[in-house]
């Protein structure tokens, strides 16, 4: 009895570890000072045979969903949440001319690499918008960390794909990271 379950335990174990490395990470967040206010940066990245890549590369875009939380860590009282951003850039691949396209708000530019798409997706310049005095406030404040998680859209995508993604043994979603707070030059 206690063979079985210590074999559960480790499968359990196992599941979580691969489950815990996904297709997407968050590996990092921060702020910088643009154009009189903040921008947000993230380093974001997709594994090398990533669900994402195959799914460019067979000819269809990428909507990706990028979430950050303000929290204010209380000693006494569970934390309270300040405000939330979130963006939904797109990622297309064409074949032809082998380049990444990403577009977002309207906008699109180039890149040779998904790497570097992905590196201009985890960039949402003049956010957040509101009161620039409060925002300094809550990033040089030691009790106020953030949250993010990073994850693919499929609603844009055939619904029996759709069905394939959200019921197969695919990771499309970072999970909820811890980043301390603050601005970086």
């Amino acid at each position: 009895m206690i063979r079985g379950g210590v074999l559960v335990l480790c499968g359990l174990a196992l599941c979580l570890a691969a489950r815990a490395e996904g297709v997407f990470a968050v590996n990092d967040v921060w702020f910088a000072r643009a154009d009189g206010g903040y921008a947000v940066r993230a380093r974001l990245s997709a594994g090398p045979e990533s669900l994402a890549r195959q799914l460019l590369h067979s000819g269809y875009a990428v909507r990706f969903k990028f979430d950050m939380r303000f929290v204010e860590s209380r000693d006494w009282l569970p934390d309270r949440e300040l405000g939330d951003i979130s963006w939904t850039p797109e990622i297309v691949y064409d074949s032809l001319l082998e380049r990444y396209t990403f577009r977002s708000g309207g906008a699109e530019e180039e890149f040779g690499s998904l790497a570097a798409a992905l590196a201009r997706a985890g960039v949402l310049h003049g956010a957040p918008s509101g009161d620039a005095e409060e925002l300094r406030r809550i990033l040089n404040d030691p009790d106020t960390y953030l949250t993010a998680r990073y994850e693919m859209s499929v609603g844009h995508l055939p619904q029996a794909l759709q069905v394939s993604l959200l019921t197969g043994d695919y990771e499309i979603n970072s999970g909820w990271r811890r980043f301390a707070a603050g601005v970086r030059e």
